[in-house]
């Protein structure tokens, strides 16, 4: 399963700048895309929704999700940090459990954080998720105001804040530049197709990254006349430069942001708690020369 999550300040008509939080969610099962919902969640009949979530019917995890003040999205991640014996066996130890029912998912613990009635600051989730056992997985969250990214581990996570314009997809951002894996000469078969398919992988989620990166970086450029590094570090200087809703629609159009493998696409405002744009893809997107067109109709709401 692949995506791309992230935030990207914006300005609306009034002047009001904001982040907003932007996903694809991509995954080969193509059964499932006919069972994209958007929930809503209530106290109690008759009241208005407290927070939505874009899932599957009869998932019980969040996988996106947005309520008043926090905004989150779920990407997965191929690998995890564990080096020795023990850290391996810990890891996987705890996904048998999980698949056991004895420990709670990641999309779990996410459901737990959206239908919390407190608002959860960022800094709350920054300092106590980190340490929540959990499997290896990239996690966006947003409040309207930064976008956090967390490489998430088993008990540890990577932080990185912006509040201009941040992207995940799934890879490390360690492993942006790193050459292919080479297999020894005297591998079996299968570790050269396993390492092969990794090295696919990883450049597949570099180009979406990259693709969407040089989009902000291109909008920069032609507003402000200044290229910046478009890498989202904690030290590129803030360039003060704010995207409109609409560009942000085309960016995520664009292959292969969307691609073969898209169920949906989606816009959420955390300053509102809201879904302001969703696209789901019925069928899969065919690629043509870099465009692409959608062999039958997606659900479009503004």
């Amino acid at each position: 399963m692949g995506c791309t999550s992230g935030g990207v300040r914006t300005k609306s008509s009034s002047g009001a700048t904001k982040m907003l939080h932007f996903r694809t969610l991509d995954w080969g099962m193509d059964a499932l895309r006919q069972l994209v919902v958007q929930l809503e969640f209530v106290e109690s009949k008759g009241d208005a929704p407290f927070a939505r979530s874009l899932s599957y019917a009869g998932y019980v995890g969040v996988l996106t999700g947005v309520r008043r003040g926090l905004s989150m999205s779920l990407n997965f991640r191929p690998t995890h940090n564990g080096t020795s014996l023990f850290e391996r066996f810990r890891f996987y130890a705890f996904q048998i459990m999980v698949i056991l029912g004895r420990r709670p998912s990641i999309s779990s613990i996410l459901r737990h954080t959206l239908l919390t009635p407190t608002t959860t600051s960022l800094q709350t989730i920054a300092s106590g998720l980190p340490s929540v056992p959990s499997t290896a997985a990239y996690l966006i969250f947003s409040d309207g105001e930064q976008t956090l990214v967390m490489e998430k581990d088993h008990v540890s996570a990577t932080l990185m804040y912006r509040k201009d314009f941040i992207v995940a997809t799934n890879h490390d951002r360690g492993d942006e530049g790193l050459e292919d894996n080479t297999a020894p000469v005297n591998s079996s078969p299968v570790t050269r197709s396993i390492i092969g398919e990794v090295d696919a992988f990883r450049e597949e989620s570099v180009a979406r990254k990259r693709c969407i990166r040089l989009d902000w970086q291109e909008a920069v450029e032609l507003a402000t006349g200044v290229l910046p590094p478009g890498q989202g570090a904690p030290g590129d200087a803030d360039l003060n430069f704010s995207a409109d809703q609409a560009d942000v629609v085309t960016w995520l159009e664009e292959w292969p942001i969307t691609n073969e493998c898209t169920h949906y696409a989606t816009i959420l405002d955390p300053k509102e708690g809201t879904v302001n744009w969703l696209k789901r893809f019925l069928d899969p997107v065919e690629s043509s020369d870099g465009s692409f067109t959608v062999s039958s109709e997606g659900l479009d709401s503004e």
